[in-house]
């Protein structure tokens, strides 16, 4: 009998485990995304948002990676994938520049902008990728 009642509890328990892991992952899955709109960024250019990472990466990072970035600039390219991205240029550089990704709720904001548009962006900083840029994510256009 004491066998028995412990296969009982032993399956009690992982059953238990396993319900709320299944509750939790849902409610992760699920989980509306963090709207930048809401809250007032920092304010920076392309340009100085990207020397500040090429000159103190670690510094930058502390600084911008994770918060809520209003960088202007000029479009350099726009690149149409599932999710169409923005480029930022930075003067004097080819290769990299300021990709910004738009947020879905805000898609109406990204009309009619073209490459040479001069344009504000307010998102999350996702940081610095060598040969591509810094990335900002869940964006929407604040100013055209």
């Amino acid at each position: 009998m004491k066998k028995n009642n412990l296969v009982r509890i032993i399956l009690i328990v992982l059953l238990i485990a396993l319900l709320s892991g299944s509750i939790t992952v849902y409610m992760l899955w699920n989980k509306e995304h963090a709207d930048a709109t809401e809250e007032k960024g920092i304010d920076i250019s392309a340009a100085a948002l990207y020397k500040a990472f090429k000159t103190d990466s670690a510094t930058a990072n502390k600084k911008y990676l994770g918060k809520i970035i209003e960088v202007s600039g000029t479009v350099s390219e726009v690149i149409n994938d599932e999710v169409p991205r923005y480029v930022l240029s930075v003067p004097d550089e080819m290769l990299e520049g300021v990709i910004i990704s738009q947020d879905a709720r805000y898609r109406d904001s990204f009309k009619g902008l073209k490459v040479g548009d001069s344009a504000q962006f307010k998102g999350f900083c996702a940081g610095y990728l060598e040969m591509s840029g810094i990335t900002i994510k869940d964006a929407s256009r604040i100013k055209p």
